[in-house]
């Protein structure tokens, strides 16, 4: 399948698909590229150029929506009309399976906010969020810790924590479909410093730290299984001092969020935090 432009916008559009999936792998997220490979249910476009990969974009069905998970063009084919190109395309053809398109995207930089305008001219409009993505930085969340007589840092650093029990949590944690650093409580990005665990297997607390492409820092994983909201107050707090130790006041920190009650709480912990994340949905 092919599809020609009609105004003026130059190369074609193609399937993205596991025989193809190298020319266009630099333009689409590591997970997307996975997935592809894998035979997962992902619709993908690319766009091409004098033979050249210039941009992609990809998603998946979910119920009556399709979600765009990639959107990307070449800095070099900007301005070229390549992204009407790519969202024209995919929409034309998810328009007879599923009655709305959505993407979302951290709103973080120079780039997210020619996104945003960019879809408004495109007829999306922006929906309000209760999962949101928070933002600080070090800097800014330097609260300081007041301990009582008896208060002691709670927990311990992944590094000091057994891996046979950190494996364990992860699968328990996997289990229950709540949010894992990629690879688990010891994947390859997670900061075992300044990550935090309390407990045992059958009542935890703990917070993962991954290190961002960026120089950012994510807290990725907040799972609290103690029913204490105060200790896990006290440990983000341990964690942000400890990455202050070991990171530029200026690092940024991002914090999901995915309920009221963890808003509350990431607020109240550090008030200055702004949410960054955007949500955008269009009707076909």
């Amino acid at each position: 399948m092919l599809i020609e432009p009609y105004d003026g916008t130059p190369g074609l559009i193609g399937l993205v698909n596991e025989d193809n999936i190298d020319v266009f792998g630099t333009l689409l997220l590591q997970d997307v590229r996975d997935d592809i490979n894998n035979g997962l249910p992902v619709i993908c476009l690319g766009w091409m150029v004098d033979e050249k990969a210039a941009g992609a974009v990809s998603g998946t069905v979910s119920e009556d929506v399709f979600q765009i998970n990639s959107l990307y063009v070449a800095p070099g084919y900007r301005k070229m009309g390549g992204g009407n190109f790519l969202l024209e395309s995919i929409e034309g053809l998810v328009s007879d399976y599923v009655g709305n398109i959505g993407i979302r995207f951290a709103s973080t930089g120079e780039e997210a906010g020619l996104l945003e305008v960019f879809l408004d001219h495109r007829g999306y409009r922006s929906e309000i969020l209760e999962d949101q993505m928070y933002v600080t930085t070090l800097a800014d969340a330097e609260v300081e810790r007041e301990f009582s007589r008896d208060d002691e840092i709670v927990g311990e650093s992944f590094a000091d924590t057994s891996e046979r029990l950190l494996k364990k949590i992860t699968k328990q944690t996997d289990v229950l479909k709540q949010p894992l650093p990629n690879g688990g409580l010891l994947g390859p990005d997670v900061d075992r410093e300044i990550s935090r665990f309390y407990g045992d297997e059958d009542k935890y607390l703990f917070v993962a730290v991954e290190k961002g492409q960026d120089d950012s820092l994510v807290l990725s994983s907040v799972v609290n299984h103690t029913n204490n909201p105060v200790k896990l107050l006290n440990m983000l707090r341990d964690v942000l001092a400890s990455a202050r130790y070991i990171y530029p006041a200026q690092t940024r920190v991002y914090i999901p969020v995915v309920t009221n009650v963890s808003k509350k709480l990431v607020l109240n912990l550090i008030p200055g935090a702004k949410p960054v994340t955007r949500y955008y949905t269009k009707q076909l």
